[in-house]
């Protein structure tokens, strides 16, 4: 109804659209190579799957540009400190790209932080999956 009443006063709702997606069985696979016991995890087998598409589709999901201080962040508040110990290993070994660990606002986290010489190599080892 386009029209609604409500304390004395006549409204007019605006049109909205909805959209929802049915759940695949054929994404399990992957829902298993990040979560042991209902909780994220990241593990050396699961990185040493991720190639620079992953990276890609990582970077375009919970990465972020500074444009004033051309650095990139990834948010991996969500993992533990540990386990970004690893990823910045990996990044390092892997890729050659150093990364910081940032404390996030709430302090009892962390996040990947790039130096801007490291972000510019991510945004070239990246550049060809996003700008295809």
């Amino acid at each position: 109804n386009p029209i609604c009443e409500a304390k004395g006063k006549i409204y007019t709702r605006k049109t909205e659209v909805r959209m929802r997606s049915k759940v695949s069985t054929k994404l399990n696979s992957y829902h298993d190579l990040f979560y042991k016991n209902k909780i994220k995890k990241i593990t050396p087998q699961l990185l040493d799957q991720l190639d620079t598409l992953a990276i890609s589709v990582w970077y375009c999901d919970d990465g972020h540009y500074d444009f004033e201080n051309k650095m990139i962040s990834l948010h991996t508040e969500g993992f533990s400190i540990k386990e970004n110990h690893l990823l910045q290993k990996w990044f390092k070994d892997m890729w050659n790209i150093n990364v910081n660990l940032k404390k996030s606002h709430s302090k009892k986290s962390v996040l990947l932080r790039f130096p801007v010489q490291d972000s510019e190599k991510l945004l070239n080892l990246i550049k060809k999956e996003i700008f295809f």
